[in-house]
């Protein structure tokens, strides 16, 4: 994505959402390095998904 991003800057085009999508990854991957996200891939997706919800809000 950050490739993608360059590309878009060097042909003079503001890549809005790519930037956009760099930063939500970043973001999820800091995340899931949690350790109540970590230790959830055995309890289910809406288990996991509860555990990003509550370590994103802890973060902001």
């Amino acid at each position: 994505m950050e490739e993608s991003a360059a590309t878009l800057r060097e042909l003079g085009l503001d890549p809005l959402m790519v930037d956009a999508t760099v930063a939500r990854q970043r973001e999820m991957g800091t995340l899931g390095k949690h350790e109540k996200v970590r230790a959830t891939p055995k309890d289910g997706r809406a288990a996991m998904l509860d555990a990003i919800s509550a370590v994103a809000k802890d973060r902001h």
